[in-house]
């Protein structure tokens, strides 16, 4: 299954010069961790809400900061019609929580978070425990 099935869609978006109070705003008000940050619609960076905490108001800077100063430039990301399971192995060797989602042309497309494949990943094993449970009362019965 590819990635564009299981991502959240859009991801929520700001640009460099957004504040770090109104980044945590967005975030508030989507109820989301991270932003994807872009300027003339190419993803620059990501800044999530322990930037804006560690980075930005643990690191002295004002609220009116841009988030430019706290976000993270060099950025993992995936493609829409990549293998789940490539996304997967991608968060766990990197240690991430969240990969933005690019189309192949890298429009910015949405984010795939490990909430949304620790889902998918559930889903899957439930319906293999039911085929399961099905061939032990097939053999029982027989």
């Amino acid at each position: 299954m590819d990635v564009r099935s299981v991502s959240t869609k859009p991801a929520v978006t700001c640009s460099p010069d957004t504040q770090i109070q109104e980044a945590a705003e967005i975030m508030a008000s989507h109820n989301v961790g991270c932003l994807v940050v872009v300027r003339h619609d190419v993803m620059v960076g990501v800044v999530t809400d322990r930037d804006l905490v560690t980075r930005g108001i643990a690191g002295g800077l004002a609220l009116s900061a841009p988030v430019e100063h706290v976000m993270s430039s060099e950025v993992a990301c995936v493609f829409e019609n990549d293998d789940v399971e490539l996304a997967a192995t991608t968060l766990a060797q990197r240690g991430l929580r969240r990969l933005p989602v690019l189309s192949v042309h890298g429009a910015v497309r949405g984010m795939l978070a490990l909430d949304d494949l620790t889902i998918f990943f559930a889903d899957q094993i439930s319906r293999l425990a039911y085929a399961v449970r099905g061939d032990q009362h097939r053999v029982q019965a027989g």
